[in-house]
């Protein structure tokens, strides 16, 4: 247990870092959006791009994966929307909170941990997830809020938000690093290097953007809808993962230990951000800020779980 935790204490130390520099103020709250938008926009696509294409194609695509971490999303999902439904909430609310609790943020906390028990392999699943969260969840979520005003068109919705959402640089720099896998195109040193040093800035400042995104103080009331949101997230996820790969596990065992850790994240930084559209942006604030505070316990006890390696650094 204690070389897992020595494996996440530097992430949460540079999250605590970025924290201390938002509630100091060093940074605005306009630079702190500005680092996010660098990290979501460049550094990051270019680390999965980099990662995808410098593995063989049988490597990278994993479908019982991706059919595994998809339905286990959905599933807590569907229990979250339903919990919150049925307690009153409107369909705009629910369907933000049971996106929080059923999406990890698998790209700025997960990453770096990823790297850090499987080595450079630890992206790929990474990607993955990433993945699954642009094509289903986060379509879905959209598409939900969007379907008060626009009645009887639920399935154009989808679609145009999905096109958007295909054309942003994290899910076109996936799919490029799936063709250049599959083809196996050699890419330039004189570009490869940029390339690089691009994705190795994107862990560091993706963890302090993170902290620094933390400054608001959780809400005192709607205590409750905060802890659902946040249990639903760290627990329920993970079990629901867990428990489908009990039954239906997969064929390489690195990739169920990696499934099992992503899921056990927190909810993605941008929770707040779309639950704006549904007025529901201070419960989502604070349950992300509970959610990344606990995960403190809640990754370690996964990857204890899963049975990783924290020695070892590397997926087969």
């Amino acid at each position: 247990m204690w070389a897992i935790l020595a494996t996440i204490l530097p992430v949460f130390l540079l999250i605590i870092f970025g924290y201390g520099i938002g509630r100091s103020g060093f940074l605005s709250v306009g630079q702190v959006q500005g680092l996010g938008r660098y990290v979501i926009g460049i550094a990051l696509p270019a680390l999965l791009f980099q990662s995808l294409r410098s593995h063989p194609i049988g490597e990278v695509i994993q479908f019982d994966y991706l059919l595994i971490y998809a339905l286990g999303s959905l599933c807590v999902y569907a229990v979250i929307f339903a919990w919150f439904r049925n307690r009153g909430a409107n369909l705009q609310q629910s369907a933000v909170r049971a996106f929080g609790a059923a999406c990890s943020n698998a790209g700025l906390i997960g990453l770096p941990i990823m790297v850090q028990l499987f080595g450079p392999k630890g992206a790929i699943p990474v990607a993955l997830n990433m993945l699954v969260e642009n094509v289903v969840t986060t379509p879905l979520t959209l598409s939900l809020l969007h379907a008060a005003g626009r009645k009887g068109r639920a399935f154009q919705v989808v679609l145009e938000i999905a096109g958007k959402l295909c054309r942003t640089p994290l899910v076109i720099a996936i799919l490029a690093g799936i063709v250049f896998s599959l083809f196996s195109i050699p890419i330039p040193s004189v570009l490869a290097r940029p390339i690089m040093l691009l994705a190795q800035s994107a862990p560091p400042v993706a963890l302090i953007a993170i902290g620094a995104g933390l400054r608001s103080v959780p809400a005192r009331h709607k205590q409750g809808d905060i802890a659902i949101i946040a249990l639903g997230k760290l627990a329920m996820h993970p079990l629901l993962i867990a428990s489908l790969l009990f039954f239906f596990p997969l064929a390489d065992a690195n990739w169920q230990k990696a499934c099992l850790v992503l899921a056990s994240m927190p909810m993605v930084s941008i929770f707040p951000i779309i639950a704006a559209q549904a007025n529901d942006e201070e419960v989502c604030g604070s349950a992300l800020f509970i959610a990344t505070a606990l995960s403190f316990f809640s990754i370690p006890l996964a990857i204890w779980a899963s049975g990783a390696d924290v020695l070892a650094g590397v997926m087969p």
